[in-house]
């Protein structure tokens, strides 16, 4: 499975890639997360996609978006994306701006630890 869905002790759901992710895996990954009975409304979430790349192209990135913002919860969540390589990091960006108007925070970082950070600074 190219996403593994772990939840850390203060309950932030990382989704750790093991590999290229495609848009059938985000979504795959997506659905067992909202599946996941210690999944709530504002929950907060590591795409932690250091270890791949990910292969959406544009109209990929906007159906992910969507699928996020009709499939989750009431309630605003908060995820970060962290990428290993500029090709991910570029996609993130572009999922950053096109979710700007749903109901997730989404940041891109390049350091795992800015990431977990940023993460923690929601009031």
């Amino acid at each position: 499975m190219p996403l593994d869905l772990k939840f850390d002790a203060d309950g932030v759901a990382w989704l750790i890639a093991a590999g290229d992710v495609s848009w059938g895996d985000a979504i795959d990954a997506v659905r067992r997360l909202y599946a996941d009975p210690r999944f709530t409304a504002r929950a907060r979430a590591v795409w932690d996609l250091r270890a791949g790349q990910t292969l959406l192209d544009t109209e990929e990135v906007r159906r992910l978006a969507d699928h996020v913002d009709t499939g989750r919860p009431e309630g605003r969540g908060r995820t970060a994306i962290v990428a290993g390589d500029d090709l991910t990091f570029g996609v993130g960006r572009m999922y950053e701006q096109i979710a700007a108007s749903g109901p997730v925070d989404v940041h891109v970082f390049r350091d795992v630890e800015a990431a977990t950070r940023w993460l923690a600074s929601e009031s």
